[in-house]
């Protein structure tokens, strides 16, 4: 999409000037060299904000934007693991497992206990 040569700052300062009647759409838009379509986009767009609204709008779409990438990055991750396991299904066996394809055993994640291990049996101590 084009970037538009007018920041949303400029835009805000704008649209009052026709709310105000100070001058007709048809001269704004001649005096800044835009469409009169534009300028409706702009007023449904930007219409009754202010200039730190706008500049929180403009940041909520540039996260939502980096977002969206994210996701399909991660969609594409996840489809390429799906399509590995298809092709072996001893990987997946193993996954759905714990275990290594190789049958060395369960995998060991910190703060988790090991299989087999027994409890330490600790007795608190008692709240005062």
């Amino acid at each position: 999409m084009k970037k538009s040569q007018f920041s949303p700052e400029q835009i805000i300062k704008i649209l009052p000037l026709a709310e105000r009647e100070e001058q007709t759409i048809s001269s704004i838009c001649r005096e800044y060299a835009i469409s009169e379509t534009t300028f409706s986009r702009w007023r449904r767009v930007y219409g009754g904000m202010s200039v730190n609204e706008a500049a929180r709008l403009k940041e909520l779409e540039r996260e939502n934007s980096r977002l969206k990438r994210l996701l399909a990055d991660r969609d594409l991750e996840v489809d390429a693991l799906k399509e590995l396991l298809e092709k072996n299904p001893e990987l997946d066996r193993a996954a759905r497992s714990g275990a290594f394809p190789d049958g060395e055993g369960a995998l060991n994640a910190p703060g988790l206990p090991v299989a087999g291990a027994q409890s330490l049996d600790l007795q608190l101590p008692a709240a005062a």
